[in-house]
């Protein structure tokens, strides 16, 4: 994924457990539909490009309102796996694999969808599905300290809801790394503010993830949320 030129002024960086995060300024102050960007650099040199698009500003109605898991899964697929996939692409591409019913068309994606298309790309995948707080804290502190990605869901998450906290809104997110060892840094397609780039407390994530629904979904072939289908956490290896 090629990202657009940043002078240091634009430039906000963060450097945690010897990996720095490097953000352009439109990250926390953007509205427009083109993506912004996040670079992970691992102190091996190894690079990391991550877009997030806004998904309020995508041409398909779909996106615009129930698109943040397919933002959220297009943010890692063009990191890993095609650098020139869209949420538009992904969105085109997603019928030739999961099961739609008439009711589909108006839900996000679950987990269990995502970890389908992850998984037709040929990228390496963990999961976790039910269990503790304890469990869920320390797979999310696991990948996050290492800089390996993990899409979740959650709801009751005040950092990355802000206005739609009364009204529990359900959303799927990217959590890439930690500003420090209490905060996760996350990439969101909506929310308050417009911002892509948000900062969440890890016991703030801990109680508003939805912790369980991707083994069901998978066997039941449950690819659009509801109610006991969307949750779990699924991180690349």
């Amino acid at each position: 994924m090629k990202k657009p030129e940043s002078t240091i002024e634009q430039t906000i960086e963060i450097k945690y457990n010897r990996i720095l995060y490097r953000f352009s300024r439109e990250s926390f102050e953007g509205t427009n539909a083109s993506p912004v960007f996040a670079e992970v650099l691992f102190p091996d040199g190894r690079e990391v490009i991550y877009p997030m698009w806004n998904q309020g500003k995508q041409r398909f109605r779909y996106l615009r309102r129930n698109g943040c898991s397919t933002c959220a899964l297009t943010c890692v697929l063009a990191a890993f796996a095609d650098p020139s996939l869209t949420p538009g692409k992904v969105l085109l591409s997603r019928r030739k694999l999961l099961t739609f019913s008439p009711r589909a068309v108006c839900k996000p994606i679950t987990i269990a969808a995502i970890i389908l298309m992850l998984r037709q790309h040929h990228l390496a995948l963990d999961y976790i599905d039910g269990g503790s707080d304890d469990a869920v804290r320390s797979f999310i502190l696991t990948n996050a300290k290492a800089g390996i990605p993990v899409i979740a869901t959650g709801t009751d998450i005040p950092s990355l809801h802000g206005a739609n906290l009364a009204n529990k809104a359900i959303h799927t997110f990217v959590i890439i790394g930690m500003k420090d060892d209490r905060t996760l840094i996350t990439l969101d397609s909506s929310g308050y503010n417009d911002q892509r780039v948000k900062f969440v407390d890890i016991d703030s994530m801990v109680r508003g993830v939805l912790k369980s629904g991707i083994e069901y979904s998978l066997a039941n072939r449950k690819h659009f949320y509801a109610k006991g289908t969307g949750g779990g956490l699924v991180a690349l290896k």
